[in-house]
């Protein structure tokens, strides 16, 4: 059995980089527009609907595009730390541009602390989930490193490890909606249809968002990091 050699950072660590920070940009752009769409009755309904779903997508691609970079960079057994230093740098940066361009733009007048407490809550909730991601890479990694016969060895390939850390932010999002549906049933009694849509609809969002397209976007990152550094990901059977 052949082990994973260790190997540089490389491309995969400054492409991730300029991903998420391509990310950060293009989600807080988005974001802004969506603000001026919501305010603005010139544009129809469905268009700060769409822009919000767009700036979630962004966010979400950039948490995993950090996940997948984490991983990829702990199966290669190089680099893991910078990769989640760069996550954390990137991550905050994002939650401090939303405070500033909040804070500018004055819709958070007056509420300048709950507003900072709320995204940096946010920031730590995603790190928590990014921080896991090594976690459960390390863990699999070793498996995989055991494993006595392919099928094993298929079982905690790189692909995996990323996937299910992506799943796990999906089922922390999932668990949160449940929350707040728990909580609103509590608090009213007479729910409409309307509100029936909206709790349907919180819920698919998160299936498609955090779930379907996530674990996707998850697949498609993770074999780019594996071509541009054309680096062994997995152990190698006789």
């Amino acid at each position: 059995m052949e082990k994973t050699q260790p190997q540089k950072t490389g491309t995969g660590f400054r492409i991730t980089v300029l991903v998420m920070l391509a990310l950060v940009v293009l989600g807080r752009g988005v974001s802004s527009f969506h603000t001026v769409a919501a305010t603005d009755i010139a544009f129809a309904a469905w268009v700060s609907s769409a822009l919000s779903y767009l700036a979630e997508l962004l966010v979400c691609a950039r948490t995993v595009s950090a996940i997948a970079g984490i991983t990829w960079a702990v199966y290669r057994n190089q680099g893991s730390r910078k990769f989640l230093a760069a996550a954390a740098i990137l991550a905050l940066i994002d939650y401090a541009a939303r405070f500033v361009i909040d804070f500018a733009t004055s819709a958070i007048v007056g509420a300048e602390v709950l507003a900072a407490s709320w995204l940096l809550l946010q920031f730590l909730f995603e790190m928590l989930f990014v921080f896991l991601s090594y976690l459960i890479a390390g863990t699999m990694r070793k498996k995989l490193q055991t494993a006595e016969t392919r099928r094993q060895a298929e079982m905690y390939t790189v692909n995996r490890s990323c996937a299910a850390s992506v799943l796990l932010v999906m089922l922390s999002r999932l668990a949160l909606e449940i929350w707040y549906l728990i909580d609103f049933m509590l608090a009213y009694t007479d729910i409409t249809a309307a509100e029936t849509a909206a709790i349907v609809g919180s819920f698919l969002k998160v299936l498609v968002i955090y779930g379907g397209a996530a674990v996707l976007f998850g697949e498609w990152y993770t074999e780019l990091l594996k071509k541009l550094d054309k680096a062994p990901q997995n152990v190698k059977r006789d």
